[in-house]
C-alpha cells in the first residue's frame, strides 16, 4: 500500500515477491538495490545542486576510478581514473536533462559502461548485449572446434528457476522511473509519512491516520478489513475454522488494527476504503467503536 501511495510500486511489485530479494528489499539491505539508493541517487543529488565536493565524496567511497591507483596518472597519453570518472558522471547527468527521469535500466548501463561503480552479480545479467561476441566467446568457440572428434561436448549446466526469476524480477524492475528510488529509499529509511504494521509496533505518535485498504495490502488471504467489519463473510473453510475455535482472517485483522491504532497518543483517524460504506458505519456504530458524528463519508475521486 505505501509503495502505491508514495509512487514506487514499479519497483516494489517484482522485488517485492521473490523469496531472495524481499526481504532486504523491503529493509533496504538488498545489496544490488544499494546501488541506486548509497551509491548513483547521492552522486545524482549532489551534482544537480552543483555541490562538487559531496560528488567526489560519494565518488570516492565507492567508486574503483577513483582509488588511489586510478587517479595516479598512467603515462603514455591514457587517461586516469579521474579523467574517466568525469566522462562517466557527465555521461549520467546527461539522462536527466530537461528534466527527463530516465529509467532505471538506463542509468544502469550507463553506471556500467563507464565504470563508475562496481555492479552487482545480480545486476550483471540485466546489462544490455550489443551481439558482439566477447573474447571469451571466441575462446570457447575456437575450443569446441579443435574437440577431438570423439570427445562428447561438455553439456552447459541447465539454469537455476530461481536465480532465473531473480533475473525477471530485475528486468522489469529496471523499467522504473529513476525518481521512484529516492521514494523508495525515504520509505525504507523512514523519512515517509507512512510505515506499516511491523514499522511501528512499539512506538508512538502524537497523531496517527491508520490506512485500511484491502485493494492495495500485501497481506491478501491473511487479512481482511471488510471481513472485520462485516462487509465480506467468511469462506466456508474459514467459518468452519472458527467454529472450531481456530484463527480466522477477522483475528488476524484484529490484531494488525489493535497495534496501528494503539500507536496514537493524542487523536486517531481511520480512514477505510470500502465498495459498502454505509454497511461499515453501521457496524462500527453498532459496536460502539465510534459514534455517528465521528464517521465522514466521502468518495473518492474518480467513483
Amino acid at each position: 500500500m505505501a509503495a502505491a501511495r508514495l509512487g514506487f510500486s514499479e519497483l516494489f511489485e517484482p522485488l517485492g515477491k521473490p523469496d531472495k530479494l524481499k526481504d532486504g528489499f523491503r529493509d533496504g539491505t538488498l545489496p544490488a538495490m544499494r546501488l541506486f539508493t548509497h551509491r548513483v541517487l547521492p552522486l545524482v543529488t549532489a551534482q544537480r545542486n552543483g555541490d562538487a565536493y559531496a560528488a567526489m565524496a560519494v565518488l570516492r567511497d565507492g567508486s574503483p576510478l577513483v582509488e588511489k591507483r586510478g587517479i595516479r596518472a598512467v603515462g603514455g597519453g591514457q587517461t586516469t581514473g579521474l579523467d574517466a570518472a568525469r566522462t562517466g558522471v557527465v555521461a549520467l547527468m546527461t539522462l536527466f536533462e530537461d528534466g527527463h527521469d530516465p529509467k532505471c535500466a538506463e542509468v544502469l548501463a550507463v553506471v556500467a559502461k563507464h565504470g563508475l561503480f562496481p555492479v552487482p552479480d545480480q545486476l550483471q545479467l540485466c546489462l544490455p548485449d550489443d551481439g558482439s561476441p566477447t573474447q571469451e566467446d571466441t575462446d570457447i568457440g575456437a575450443d569446441l572446434i579443435q574437440s577431438p572428434a570423439n570427445e562428447t561436448p561438455t553439456v552447459p549446466k541447465a539454469e537455476d528457476p530461481a536465480e532465473n526469476s531473480i533475473t525477471e524480477a530485475w528486468t522489469q524492475a529496471l523499467e522504473a522511473p529513476f525518481s521512484q528510488v529516492a521514494r523508495y529509499r525515504d520509505y525504507v529509511e523512514d523519512r515517509s509519512p507512512f510505515g506499516t504494521h511491523q514499522g511501528v509496533k512499539g512506538l508512538e505518535f502524537p497523531r496517527v491516520m491508520v490506512i485500511a485498504d484491502d485493494v492495495h495490502t500485501r497481506f491478501k488471504g491473511l487479512a481482511s478489513y471488510e471481513t472485520l467489519f462485516g462487509v465480506k463473510q467468511l469462506s466456508p473453510g474459514a467459518q468452519k475454522k472458527a467454529d472450531e475455535g481456530e484463527e480466522t482472517t477477522i483475528e488476524r485483522t484484529r490484531r494488525l488494527l489493535y497495534v496501528t491504532c494503539t500507536r496514537a497518543e493524542e487523536s486517531l483517524a481511520l480512514v477505510l476504503y470500502s465498495e459498502a460504506p454505509d454497511s461499515i458505519r453501521g457496524f462500527l456504530v453498532s459496536k460502539g467503536w465510534m459514534a455517528e458524528d465521528e464517521i465522514v463519508m466521502a468518495a473518492v475521486r474518480g467513483t
